[in-house]
């Protein structure tokens, strides 16, 4: 089965460090070999309400032809109400009128509502389309770089229903909000000049025996932070998900960058953590 939902690689290519470590990693991708379980429908959302703006005109990134293109496109436009702050949703009107335009808001919606709100507080946007590239079903990133604070994803829906149907899609997005609201400050590579990645998460990649997946070693000045993060939320929160191999396995894969996000003190409500954090030597 095709593994839907990963990162496209942008227009703006970005220089990897050396990703020569043993052992292998662990997972090839931590959305997919991670259980479905982290995040549910079960879990509290935030989400309270939609109000229609328009059809109007939105400055979107969309794929034509397999290829990323950026331009002013029309769409149907919703206010989604959280409970801490609105965020605007652009649903490209090519998927149809208003009323199939707001279904597509109440389907992302509310699982964006169940992400921590420490991956929703800088998401300012989000965009909704059909026709994505064949490996991809979501992108996201800082979309002003001037402001990183102001975070886009980009959702494509034509997968949707099985990613849906296999319970994985509040993990895609657990995946993508560490794009949105995280990256400017711990990968830093879609706005740093030469996609230079910040000292701290550097040193702490380098002195871990490995990458979490291969995705993070393939690409890790862009998926490394995203991709240990799910690693990071399924031990210190969701401990009873994993089988204690899989505990175990990270534990030992990423224990420095494990203690890098224990140091950020991210607000992750409604989330609790469950496991205690072990003292560890941190790296400077």
């Amino acid at each position: 089965m095709r593994r839907a939902f990963v990162l496209a690689a942008l227009l703006v290519s970005f220089t990897s460090i050396s990703a020569d470590h043993d052992p292998p990693p662990p997972f090839h991708g931590t959305v997919w070999d991670l259980p479905p379980t982290l995040i549910t429908e079960a879990d509290p959302t935030s989400f309270r309400r939609v109000e229609y703006v328009g059809e109007l005109e939105r400055h979107m990134w969309i794929v034509r032809d397999g290829q990323w293109h950026h331009g002013d496109q029309m769409a149907h436009v919703f206010d989604v109400a959280f409970r801490e702050r609105s965020v605007e949703f652009q649903v490209l009107n090519e998927l149809g009128d208003r009323a199939a335009a707001r279904e597509q808001v109440d389907i992302y919606a509310p699982i964006i509502g169940r992400l921590p709100w420490a991956l929703r507080e800088h998401l300012r946007e989000v965009e909704i389309m059909e026709e994505g590239l064949p490996w991809v079903s979501s992108t996201a990133r800082p979309y002003d770089c001037t402001d990183p604070s102001k975070g886009m994803v980009s959702v494509h829906t034509e997968e949707a229903p099985d990613v849906i149907r296999r319970g994985f899609m509040e993990e895609v997005f657990l995946h993508e909000g560490v794009h949105a609201s995280l990256d400017p400050d711990h990968q830093g590579s879609w706005c740093a000049p030469g996609g230079q990645i910040p000292h701290g998460w550097l040193s702490a990649q380098r002195s871990d025996p490995t990458f979490i997946s291969t995705y993070a070693r393939d690409v890790p000045d862009r998926e490394d932070v995203a991709e240990t993060f799910s690693a990071w939320f399924a031990v210190r929160y969701r401990p009873d998900t994993l089988s204690a191999t899989q505990e175990q396995t990270i534990l030992e894969a990423i224990p420095n960058r494990l203690a890098y996000l224990d140091r950020q003190h991210f607000d992750m409500a409604p989330y609790v953590r469950v496991a205690p954090v072990p003292a560890l030597p941190l790296v400077s």
